[in-house]
């Protein structure tokens, strides 16, 4: 099995990392070094097409800044994983390989005093991106407040209670369980993109999460990951790419099942026999509350679309400005040499 995930997010409370949780248990980690960020990523993602077209168990780091491309990989069965140098934190177990021998050194250092003024110009476009997002997040807070102050908060309680019984067996071991913090989705300058059907294609049962913003959809899967490690059980815990704070979906592989929000942006419906909705809207007492206040909420909703438009504008100035040098780091690689390396490399780790 392989699945995709981010483990990095550009969020309402800046840049969030969770690297180190999804290196536990890997005992080898090869840390990719160089002054280019392209480089890295095209070395990286270039080694992890390899193992694609192969069919190797991997779970692929995706890239927030660069689509389609890979900022790591882990390798469970043996132990080891391949990561951009910035990405993880150093220790024991890391071993750099350092691939800027891969671009023309008539050009290296222009290119690096390039890359400093470059990454200054990102940082500007990444804090606007970052403070609209804040401004978000408190309309998104006035949307959640109409929502809490109409539910049936011990409905809701008993529903949850109930469902979470339902899925975690009531044995308890002497052994705490372990999660995993990632993100399923990514915001960026093509919009949103998410790997649910990567993460959850294998599994037998899957829960799709219905409700409104503020209706006890995160708190749940928050309670769910919880009984999931008192159990005993491995967790895979996917935080909102929007707000870190909360949670989108929570996996557990032994008991074969996933619940995750299948509301906007990630909007999904069943789609097998075994797949089953959750509804958070009827099961908090909410009926009619989308009437009642369809005015106010069709402000807020307005709003909020603005706020979200105007940060998919700078994530856009901040991918002109990243593909233009990126174009001009393409031109100075050695693509025979840098393949060379990535054939080396895989040679020596699988």
């Amino acid at each position: 099995m392989s699945i995709r995930y981010f483990v990095r997010a550009n969020s309402s409370e800046g840049a969030v990392n969770y690297a180190q949780s999804n290196l536990q248990g890997i005992q080898k980690v090869y840390l990719i070094k160089s002054e280019l960020d392209y480089l890295k990523s095209a070395f990286i993602s270039r080694q992890a097409a390899y193992l694609q077209d192969r069919g190797a168990e991997c779970e692929y780091w995706c890239n927030p800044s660069r689509k389609g491309a890979f900022e790591g990989f882990v390798i469970p069965a043996k132990g080891l994983a391949v990561v951009d140098y910035d990405v993880a934190e150093k220790d024991e177990r890391c071993t750099v390989v350092d691939i800027d021998r891969c671009v023309d050194p008539r050009v290296y250092d222009s290119l690096c005093d390039y890359a400093k003024v470059t990454a200054s110009e990102l940082a500007d476009k990444m804090e606007s991106v970052y403070s609209v997002y804040k401004g978000a997040k408190v309309i998104h807070d006035e949307w959640e407040r109409i929502y809490i102050s109409c539910m049936d908060f011990d409905r809701l309680d008993s529903f949850s209670r109930g469902v979470i019984s339902r899925l975690v067996p009531s044995e308890r071991t002497l052994v705490q369980g372990c999660r995993y913090e990632r993100f399923f989705g990514s915001s960026g300058a093509g919009g949103n993109v998410n790997y649910i059907d990567s993460i959850t294609d294998s599994l037998s049962k899957r829960y799709f999460i219905k409700g409104r913003p503020g209706t006890g959809k995160s708190t749940f899967l928050k309670k769910l990951a919880s009984a999931l490690c008192d159990g005993g059980y491995e967790c895979e815990v996917y935080h909102c790419g929007f707000d870190p704070a909360s949670l989108d979906m929570v996996v557990c592989r032994e008991l074969d099942f996933c619940v995750f929000d299948s509301t906007s942006p990630h909007e999904k419906f069943p789609v097998e026999d075994s797949d089953e909705i959750l509804d958070f809207y009827i099961n908090s007492g909410l009926e009619g509350v989308d009437e009642k206040y369809s005015h106010k909420l069709l402000d807020i909703q307005v709003r909020y679309s603005k706020m979200i438009a105007l940060s998919g504008l700078y994530f856009e100035e901040a991918e002109a400005i990243r593909a233009e040098f990126d174009e001009k780091i393409k031109q100075s690689i050695d693509f025979e040499e840098m393949n060379n390396m990535v054939y080396d490399m895989l040679y020596e780790i699988i």
